[in-house]
């Protein structure tokens, strides 16, 4: 007995198990609180710190879910368990959740306003932070004209009447064409009145 004692003495001397799921993070990454900060914004942050500190691949899903509380957390025990130890479906999963998908980052373009407590500036950041994430979200070539093509895109369907702006996007259109061919093949079978 008093052998295996001090053979697991050693082991754990030499290989210390830590309970700490930040693995002993120099930054204190805190918990996730919706009702303090945007999990856009939690992610943000807790990427940098992962990325910093050279957190192994296969770890950084448990060091994310030991630091979500309340729907968050519900959201990743709904995965099944070989999903909850994969980063990209738990981040995938809380990115749906918290609607940062392409349409999510499209409506918060579209739709900021400036908070009082914003400077022009840091609310011009925030556009840009929400238009690259559309952009980068939506799977694009980042060229001009892929550019050009996808908010002309955006706007064409925008400006559409409800009937044509669902058919298009049940289509999943790629381009500008797909989008005007899907446009015409609704206003053929439904007549330009209903269009206009």
């Amino acid at each position: 007995m008093a052998e295996i004692s001090a053979k697991e003495s050693q082991t754990k001397d030499a290989n210390p198990v830590s309970t700490n799921f930040n693995l002993g993070l120099k930054f204190d990454l805190g918990k996730f609180d919706a009702m303090k900060e945007s999990f856009d914004d939690y992610l943000t942050k807790f990427e940098m710190v992962i990325e910093t500190q050279k957190v192994a691949p296969e770890m950084k899903a448990m060091v994310l879910i030991s630091n979500l509380t309340g729907k968050a957390l519900e959201v990743v025990n709904r995965l099944s368990p070989v999903d909850r130890n994969d980063y990209d479906k738990v981040k995938l999963e809380l990115l749906e959740h918290f609607q940062l998908t392409e349409e999510g980052y499209r409506r918060k373009f579209r739709y900021s306003k400036p908070d009082r407590q914003e400077s022009p500036r840091q609310y011009a950041g925030r556009l840009k932070g929400y238009l690259q994430k559309w952009i980068m979200m939506s799977g694009i070539n980042q060229s001009y004209d892929s550019l050009i093509d996808f908010i002309l895109q955006e706007q064409f369907v925008n400006n559409c009447p409800r009937g044509v702006e669902v058919f298009i996007k049940e289509g999943q259109c790629e381009s500008l064409e797909d989008v005007i061919e899907r446009a015409t093949v609704y206003v053929g079978a439904h007549a330009w009145t209903q269009y206009v």
